[in-house]
């Protein structure tokens, strides 16, 4: 009895471990060069693009008003594996360090006729980046009039009021 209930555990601890590493977001998010404020990226939205892969992480490519639509359903979760970078208009990426981003988490908007879109986001600092910013919480007020640009852009819908 001793010796079954140590190997379950110990096995439930390995599949555990197994499973919360296989659990990450290994996301990239390419950024305009100079670009500072809010970043969101928008899932489940109606016509727009599947996200791309690259090398095992999904590639978000941010627009120069600070967010990426995707059809895609909804994000990954887990252990945060990201990446950023500042994308010039050559093409060529320069590193951001994470201690410029300070995530908001996840949120999501319903809307009449099933619209239904999920996001997450970060606030991106070019200067001043230290360890405190990127543990901040942030407010996530700047995504209103991105959404407001989906809903016309993707459904031709007016801007709401939120």
């Amino acid at each position: 009895m001793t010796v079954s209930l140590g190997v379950t555990i110990g096995l439930g601890i390995i599949i555990s471990l197994a499973l919360s590493d296989e659990r990450k977001t290994n996301d990239i998010y390419l950024i305009p060069e100079g670009y500072e404020g809010d970043v969101f990226v928008f899932y489940n939205v109606k016509g727009a693009p599947e996200i791309e892969k690259e090398d095992g992480y999904e590639v978000h490519k941010i627009n120069e008003k600070g967010y990426y639509a995707t059809r895609t359903k909804d994000l990954d979760y887990g252990t945060v594996t990201d990446k950023y970078f500042y994308v010039s208009e050559k093409g060529h990426r320069t590193p951001i360090d994470n201690k410029c981003v300070s995530t908001f988490g996840t949120g999501g908007t319903t809307l009449e006729d099933n619209i239904d879109i999920t996001y997450t986001g970060f606030k991106l600092r070019k200067n001043n980046c230290s360890e405190e910013f990127s543990m901040e919480a942030q407010n996530e007020d700047g995504n209103v009039q991105m959404i407001n640009d989906i809903l016309k852009k993707y459904y031709n819908m007016e801007p709401q009021l939120f």
